[in-house]
């Protein structure tokens, strides 16, 4: 989706040689609405700006159907632009017309793949099942996907009716919106997915602490073992210090931290559970040294 929104850049700087005379001199009188309408962005009569000329927009077919299957725009997807703004053939009024209509269907396309992308991450969100302790958050990360989806259906209202400039404008805001706003949330989102998918771990872990813990009373109860009593305190602290890590971790997903800060943390959660299981391996050795053949947790 990265390689989709750079494709607004474009949007952003071609502008058309009679869009720029028109706006520069305002001497092009020939341009008429249709120049009226480009240059300040109105959303007068939208079928008049398509058909100002009665000359049909050759902007049907410019974007591939690769682009559209994939959403990923490519240089070649947007060089239509440029071939209307390069064409001497064209009136002032034609080149505004098949430049606006042209600009508006690529940046349609855009915002309809940025409502794909929005919809299938909270679908994928909402399938989780989460723990109770994730269950709120899950329902914070899905209302703030509907935010964005909000947005960019709101995008999509307003290029109805916009100018070549408005299309610039609405490009830039919706640019700069989904790098402020929807790129962190759909990382914390896919942070919450790895945080959620890890409590099963963590439950797991515990279990067989508990068990572990049984056994080493057993163990005790015979004859008392300072090396098995230290062994297992190893465990119980590696995993207190994993378990401290996992529920910071969902507390920077749920204060929405940035998803790098709760990304670190859930890496340094699973590496102290790794650790409490390497240390669940000593214990367990000691065990089968101390128990008798045959009863070895």
């Amino acid at each position: 989706m990265k390689k989709l929104f750079i494709a607004l850049l474009p949007l952003l700087s071609l502008v058309s040689a009679a869009h720029a005379q028109s706006a520069a001199t305002g001497t092009v009188a020939s341009v008429g609405a249709a120049s009226t309408a480009a240059d300040a962005g109105a959303p007068s009569t939208p079928a008049a700006s398509d058909n100002a000329t009665g000359t049909p927009a050759t902007a049907t077919s410019a974007i591939s159907d690769a682009s559209l299957a994939s959403c990923t725009f490519s240089a070649a997807d947007f060089g239509a632009i440029q071939a209307i703004q390069n064409n001497p053939a064209l009136s002032p009024t034609e080149e505004i017309t098949q430049e606006l209509s042209l600009r508006k269907q690529l940046l349609g396309a855009v915002l309809n793949c940025a409502i794909d992308d929005a919809r299938t991450t909270q679908k994928t969100l909402d399938a989780a099942t989460s723990t109770d302790a994730g269950a709120a958050t899950q329902t914070m990360l899905s209302g703030k996907i509907s935010d964005a989806l909000n947005f960019y259906q709101l995008q999509q209202a307003l290029l109805a009716g916009a100018g070549i400039r408005a299309t610039q404008t609405i490009a830039q805001s919706t640019l700069s919106w989904r790098d402020a706003n929807y790129l962190p949330i759909k990382e914390t989102v896919g942070n919450f997915l790895i945080w959620n998918a890890n409590q099963n771990l963590f439950n797991i872990a515990g279990t067989r602490l508990v068990q572990t813990q049984q056994v080493v009373d057993f163990v005790e109860a015979a004859a008392p073992n300072s090396d098995l009593q230290a062994a297992l305190q190893a465990v119980e602290n590696s995993f207190a210090a994993a378990i401290a890590e996992n529920a910071a971790a969902g507390r920077a997903i749920s204060q929405l931290q940035t998803p790098d800060a709760s990304l670190s943390i859930i890496q340094q959660s699973l590496q102290d559970l790794a650790a409490t299981y390497q240390k669940f391996g000593d214990l367990n050795a000691l065990i089968q040294k101390l128990l008798p053949t045959g009863q070895g947790q």
